[in-house]
């Protein structure tokens, strides 16, 4: 499911979420053996400034999560 990422609640500026630099993952992963990947389980969406935003950001479980709580946001 693709949810729309709605504009930085702060500023109006509308982070592209298909740049790396706005969904990320915000800690080291953890290594999973049976299926020999590894696992994010804290990612962090932002408001980049590289982009011309203003630099907020908020955590979550994974990329939807982020999206869900971004949009949340007022």
């Amino acid at each position: 499911m693709i949810t729309i990422l709605l504009p930085c609640p702060f500023c109006g500026f509308i982070p592209d979420r298909e740049d790396p630099d706005c969904i990320y993952p915000a800690a080291k992963g953890q290594y999973n053996t049976k299926t020999d990947t590894i696992e994010f389980t804290v990612w962090n969406i932002n408001c980049y400034e590289s982009g011309g935003g203003c630099g907020a950001s908020i955590l979550g479980d994974n990329p939807e999560d982020c999206i869900t709580r971004w949009n949340k946001r007022v």
